[in-house]
Order: structure tokens, then C-alpha cells, then sequence
């Protein structure tokens, strides 16, 4: 996480055990598996308030996942199902697994 106050940039890090991996599907065509990792690990900015104890201030903060050690089988679940307009839909998109 990281403070989004321009004087502050604080950066608090958590490591966390995420096993498996839910990707995001982009939308474009022609997608990898590269793409959709690269999606996962974008950074985000949150919706939630968050209080900075460098800055001591309730600001915006952005979030953004690194991988810092991969285990030795990945597993991997691909989002189908994406909202829209209230109604689940599900994604037909044909996605590349390029570098195995």
C-alpha cells in the first residue's frame, strides 16, 4: 500500500500466501496469460480511506500485488463472469498460454 499525499509516499508492505491465483480477464483481443498477469499486478487505486501514521492523514492510497517467490506448480483460475448492468456474464474470450 502506498500513501497517495505527494509529501508523504509512505509505503507499508504485507506478504501474503495467495495460492491460487484468480486473474482478470483484459478487454482486447488476442489475450495471454502474460496479460492477464500483467492486469493482476497492476496498480490500483482503493476506494477505502486509509489513515497514513507517516503523514497522520486519512488519504487515498494505491495497492499493486508483487510476486516475490512463485511455488513450484502454479495454479491458476481464470475470471468468466464479469457484472454488467446487474447480470453476470460470462467471458467467451479465448486466452494464449504462450509461455509455457
Amino acid at each position: 500500500m502506498k500513501c497517495q499525499n505527494p509529501s508523504c509516499g509512505h509505503e507499508q508492505k504485507t506478504y501474503e500466501l495467495v495460492f491460487p491465483l484468480t486473474l482478470p480477464i483484459p478487454t482486447k483481443s488476442d489475450v495471454s496469460l502474460k496479460d492477464c498477469l500483467k492486469l493482476y499486478t497492476k496498480e490500483k487505486l482503493s476506494t477505502d480511506p486509509w489513515y497514513c501514521d507517516e503523514c497522520n492523514e486519512v488519504v487515498d492510497l494505491s495497492r499493486k500485488v508483487e510476486m516475490w517467490k512463485m511455488p513450484q506448480v502454479l495454479m491458476v483460475y481464470l475470471k468468466r463472469f464479469c457484472l454488467k448492468r446487474g447480470i453476470h456474464t460470462k467471458i467467451n474470450d479465448h486466452v494464449q498460454f504462450d509461455f509455457m
